[in-house]
C-alpha cells in the first residue's frame, strides 16, 4: 500500500552537503556550525547529531509565550511556523535548563509546507534514522563567559508511534531529552519519537 504525498508539502532534504559531517565524533561546535546557515545568529542554543550531520538552532519556546498557550489548546498554526527556523524546545514539563534533571521536549518538522517560510522544514526527518547508544549534543552559549556550553546526550530508544497523541513521562531523576517528529514523512498521523539520557 502506497502513500499519497500532498504537493503542497515539501518532503525532501536539503543538498547532501548539508550532511556531510555525518559520523564525526567531533565536539567542538566551531566544527559543526560551518554547516549553518551564514546570517544565523551563533549566539543561541544548538541542537547536533553527529550520526546524522544534523545541525540546527534549538529555539526554545517560553512557557508564557502566546505560541505555547495557543498550542496547549489545541492550535498549533503559530507553534509549527516557528518551527521551520529551527527544532523547538517546548516546555510541557515547564522550563527545565539542560544540564537539570527533567525531560525536555523538543520538535522539529520532518515535512512542511512549501508555502511557508522556514530553513528548517524537514532535518527532523533524519531522527528516524537515530539508533541505540547514538549521541545528541545540545550547544548553549553562555554570554557571560563566551563560550558554549556542551550538553551529551546518550539515545535510549527511537521508535514510531502510530499516533499523533504523544505520552511522555516525565522523570525528575534523570536528565533526558524526547525528540519528536511527524510521521510518515508527508504526513502527520504518527510520531518518530527519541528518548536520550545525558551522559
Amino acid at each position: 500500500m502506497g502513500v499519497r504525498l500532498n504537493k503542497n508539502v515539501e518532503t525532501y532534504l536539503p543538498d547532501a552537503s548539508n550532511f556531510d559531517l555525518a559520523g564525526s565524533k567531533e565536539i567542538d561546535f566551531s566544527f559543526w556550525a560551518k554547516k549553518l546557515d551564514k546570517g544565523e545568529d551563533l549566539k543561541g542554543t544548538f541542537i547536533v547529531i553527529p550520526s546524522q550531520g544534523v545541525v540546527m538552532p534549538l529555539l526554545n519556546l517560553s512557557a508564557d509565550d502566546n505560541i505555547f498557550k495557543e498550542y496547549m489548546d489545541g492550535k498549533d498554526k503559530k507553534l509549527n511556523d516557528k518551527m521551520g527556523n529551527g527544532a523547538l524546545l517546548i516546555p510541557v514539563f515547564g522550563e527545565k535548563p539542560f544540564g537539570k534533571n527533567g525531560n525536555k521536549l523538543i520538535g522539529g518538522h520532518s515535512s512542511y509546507f512549501k508555502s511557508r517560510n522556514g530553513k528548517y522544514k524537514t532535518h527532523f526527518q533524519k531522527i528516524i534514522g537515530l539508533k541505540g547508544n547514538d549521541l545528541i549534543y545540545v550547544y548553549k552559549y553562555d554570554e557571560k563567559a563566551k563560550i558554549y556550553d556542551l550538553y551529551k546526550y546518550k539515545v535510549n530508544s527511537s521508535y514510531n508511534l502510530n499516533s499523533n497523541r504523544i505520552e511522555l513521562v516525565n522523570d525528575e531523576r534523570k536528565d533526558i531529552i524526547t525528540l519528536f517528529t511527524c510521521t510518515p514523512i508527508g504526513g502527520v498521523s504518527g510520531r518518530w519519537i527519541v528518548e536520550a539520557e545525558r551522559i
